[in-house]
């Protein structure tokens, strides 16, 4: 899997606005792949994640 950014930047917003941003997973193998997206719904929203591109 190839994932075209590693930061994702929400920028400044209100609370209860609605903010999107599109990032690409790409599967360069063979194989099929099954991959999960889960949306942090409480506390501080921060994720973070090993990338490396």
């Amino acid at each position: 899997m190839v994932v075209d950014q590693c930061l994702v930047d929400f920028g400044t917003h209100v609370v209860g606005q609605q903010v999107s941003r599109v990032i690409t997973l790409t599967n360069r193998g063979a194989v099929g792949t099954d991959y999960i997206l889960s949306p942090i719904t409480t506390g501080p929203l921060q994720q973070t994640f090993e990338c490396t591109m």
